[in-house]
């Protein structure tokens, strides 16, 4: 079983060219994001959030109100960075005992982790490889727009994060993904490749 890292900024296109991945090739994919949404689920972790966050993160129901939450993280570095100290080792940790599981089952092949802040947990979760994909801001700022932000609310986390230069450095394959799907199946082609290509040079 390979894993295969896969980051980039926000509205790049990680989850579009994962799904067709897994849809093309079978590729496991395990998600930072949706694992995210049932971290906020965990009492110990809702109640340490509202702690630092205050009541106005609760809503009605008594669970975390993400887009309340997500107006506070992301308009401050400091309480992002907050956020990410407290949720951040619960991901990984569950990213890992699902790893774990898929190896204890046998599983081969390539298990894709959709999580853009990756490169930022070090040790805790190693990749065999790590895939960037990217887009110029122009068009990360329009497919944010399509999801209800506003353009400054998106330059806004963009500029929270890691820059595309430090990601590039970083990874060992670049997808390009400034077109529609059309040109980004074609990327996820190029990038099965590559893959194929080093699972060879790589096998015993």
């Amino acid at each position: 079983m390979r894993t295969v890292g896969v980051v980039g900024r926000i509205g790049c296109g990680k989850t579009a060219l994962c799904r067709i991945l897994a849809e093309r090739h079978g590729c496991e994919v395990i998600e930072a994001d949706r694992i995210g949404h049932e971290a906020l689920k965990d009492r110990r972790l809702r109640a340490a959030i509202a702690s630092r966050f205050g009541p106005g993160v609760i809503g009605p129901d008594g669970g975390i109100d993400r887009g309340a939450l997500a107006r506070i993280a992301f308009e401050d570095e400091e309480a992002l960075e907050a956020l990410n100290a407290r949720i951040h080792p619960w991901i990984v940790d569950r990213i890992n005992r699902r790893l774990a599981a898929l190896r204890a089952t046998g599983a081969a092949g390539i298990v894709l982790i959709d999580a853009a802040l990756l490169l930022d947990w070090g040790d805790a979760l190693r990749c065999d490889a790590v895939v960037l994909v990217r887009c110029s801001e122009e068009v990360s700022v329009a497919r944010l727009r399509d999801r209800g932000l506003t353009g400054e609310q998106a330059r806004l986390r963009l500029g929270m994060q890691d820059s595309e230069e430090e990601l590039r450095r970083r990874a060992d394959f670049v997808v390009d993904n400034d077109g529609d799907l059309e040109q980004l199946a074609r990327e996820a082609a190029r990038l099965w490749t590559w893959l194929q290509r080093r699972e060879e040079r790589e096998s015993p």
